[in-house]
């Protein structure tokens, strides 16, 4: 073999052939092959809809099920590991992918990245400086993102010549939990979104607000009570209306769906930075940049109340956070995070100074 280590990243939202031919190239010139299952700890949506232990399990049925019909070994050389998202920090997510390959392999490893260019989402191939690339060409044209979009559509039969028989038998199965038909019906609402904006002359892109509201160490989520995300925690926001200014529209979003008893001079002092966040996959409705304003509040919890789309609302300890992390709607953990870090930051620098 002329590499130790081959390192396959991908979502595998679901399996299908186009993975397995690239496992296959990738055991070919290597002894063994990192899968690396990216989006963990993300809520299940339509585009993200297994967890990682799912997605571990329906890899593991699909290629126990081509050893057996192929004679090969392919199961036995895999290793699985997971990876977050790091969706305003790319170096953060470059340097969790060294330490899980440092992990998994031994000091003098040769190690290649196993992949296809595929699409603006394979943008890291060519990153990875200290390793060479194994290029394999993209089978068939194949994309997940066509099978999910089958799938919840209630047409998965049409895309079966696209999966193996354990991934069609494992999808089957998940299709007669609540779990589905939860997002069954937030692919629905999407798909109706995007038909009443695909008639526009350009591509629609939309300005929201959200609001990063702590106080006490405990943040303020609202859990929503529409799709897309319906019961997922979420931060406060909406929709910028025209001729609305972006502070404007922070407070009369977290207004209408917390019922602050705070008045708008109060949470205007309150307010430490207001910052766009714009990654382009951030949003399943579509492109959709958000401005997120960040208030710390001082003194005693002010008075709240679930209200317009919000069907819940509670203080959250940040501390525990990470423990609902797939539960936050889109990537609302991620702007919490950034604001928390750059927190951590500024009173580290000061301490410094």
């Amino acid at each position: 073999m002329k590499y130790h280590k081959g390192l396959f990243i991908g979502r595998f939202q679901p399996i299908h052939h186009g993975h397995v031919h690239v496992i296959k190239a990738g055991l070919a010139q290597c002894e063994q092959l990192i899968l690396l299952i990216g989006s963990i700890r993300r809520a299940p949506s339509v585009k993200n809809p297994f967890s990682y232990e799912q997605r571990v399990a329906m890899i593991r049925e699909v290629l126990a099920e081509h050893d057996q019909l192929h004679g090969t070994d392919l199961s036995n050389r895999v290793i699985y590991r997971g990876i977050e998202d790091q969706m305003y920090d790319d170096a953060q997510w470059f340097s969790d992918i060294h330490q899980i390959v440092r992990e998994a392999s031994q000091a003098n490893d040769r190690i290649a990245v196993v992949g296809h260019d595929k699409d603006a989402s394979t943008w890291y191939l060519s990153r990875f400086e200290h390793w060479d690339l194994l290029h394999v060409e993209n089978y068939q044209a194949l994309n997940a993102t066509p099978i999910r979009h089958a799938y919840f559509a209630g047409q998965l039969a049409t895309v079966g010549n696209q999966l193996s028989a354990a991934c069609f038998a494992w999808l089957t199965q998940f299709a007669q939990t609540p779990e589905y038909q939860r997002l069954c019906d937030e692919y629905q609402m999407i798909q109706r979104f995007k038909d009443e904006w695909s008639h526009t002359p350009y591509p629609s892109i939309f300005v929201t607000t959200d609001s990063v509201v702590t106080c006490q160490n405990h943040l303020l989520l609202i859990r929503r009570g529409r799709n897309p995300g319906k019961g997922l925690w979420a931060l406060p926001g909406g929709f910028l209306e025209a001729g609305e200014l972006i502070e404007s529209g922070l407070l009369r979003e977290l207004r209408e769906e917390t019922s602050i008893g705070l008045s708008d001079e109060t949470l205007r002092l309150a307010l430490k930075k207001i910052r766009p966040f714009d990654h382009p996959g951030r949003a399943q409705l579509g492109r959709i940049i958000t401005h997120a304003g960040w208030f710390e509040l001082p003194g005693e919890f002010p008075e709240v109340k679930a209200a317009d789309d919000a069907a819940e609302i509670q203080w959250y300890p940040l501390c525990d956070l990470g423990r609902i992390q797939d539960q936050l709607h889109d990537d609302h953990y991620h702007i919490v995070k950034h604001y928390l870090t750059e927190n951590v930051k500024m009173l580290s620098n000061r301490v410094n100074v």
